[in-house]
């Protein structure tokens, strides 16, 4: 009987080995992927650019792809593709191709064209380093500066720059993903972001009447999410 139960722990400790190698190996392989397909739509987007901005949007190859996303002073710098709701990004690149980093996306509920008053954005925080991972500094005292405040949006039309003035942790269900706030739902909104702002100093709040907004919305480690608005400059 104890010679049974040692050969039934040694089989399930060999379950568990085999089953944690094959995780990590699907990992590794999946940040090999998602590195390797960054590196080459960065060089198409890059070699766009420098022959004609208008253009550098049309040589990502992807339908999906309405605009391009970057921060200076991070690692973000994206496609940004929208779909017909929020859930096929979570796990599809922006080709619409199976990935568990899924793309950087934009909120079903906006117009491609930045029209809303608040524009939402969706990344996931990988905690390799990519994707949203870099808005996790905003939260660090000291972080932000004149470097990396601004967040780049490309659209084929047009560039638009916005200024980062708030960043925070907030719940899921909280309400900051609202395409437009007015009125006295401004006055609400812009008393809560002011209570929770993790931002300090000149400029790091929102303007007293209503402007149009980014704002970046990606998972923290405890099931909450990190929260970042940015006004256009």
């Amino acid at each position: 009987m104890k010679q049974m139960i040692i050969r039934l722990i040694q089989l399930i400790l060999l379950v568990v080995i085999a089953v944690s190698a094959y995780q990590i190996y699907t990992y590794v392989s999946d940040v090999r992927q998602f590195v390797d397909q960054k590196s080459e739509v960065d060089q198409q987007h890059q070699k766009a650019m420098t022959a004609d901005s208008s253009i550098a949007l049309h040589q990502v190859d992807s339908p999906y792809v309405v605009g391009w996303i970057s921060i200076p002073g991070t690692d973000i710098s994206y496609p940004l593709v929208q779909g017909e709701d929020n859930a096929f990004f979570l796990d599809h690149d922006y080709k619409g191709e199976a990935h568990p980093f899924g793309a950087v996306f934009l909120d079903a509920g906006n117009h491609k064209d930045f029209s809303d008053q608040n524009t939402v954005i969706y990344g996931h925080n990988v905690a390799a380093g990519y994707v949203f991972h870099d808005l996790e500094n905003y939260l660090t005292s000291g972080f932000i500066n004149d470097k990396n405040d601004k967040i780049c949006i490309e659209t084929g039309q047009d560039k638009r720059v916005y200024r980062i003035v708030a960043a925070y942790i907030a719940s899921p269900y909280e309400d900051y993903r609202a395409p437009a706030y007015t009125g006295a739902a401004w006055e609400a909104f812009r008393a809560r972001v002011a209570g929770k702002n993790q931002l300090t100093g000149p400029g790091h709040q929102l303007p007293d009447k209503p402007v149009p907004l980014v704002t970046l919305s990606t998972c923290d480690n405890h099931d909450n999410r990190i929260a970042i608005h940015a006004v256009l400059t």
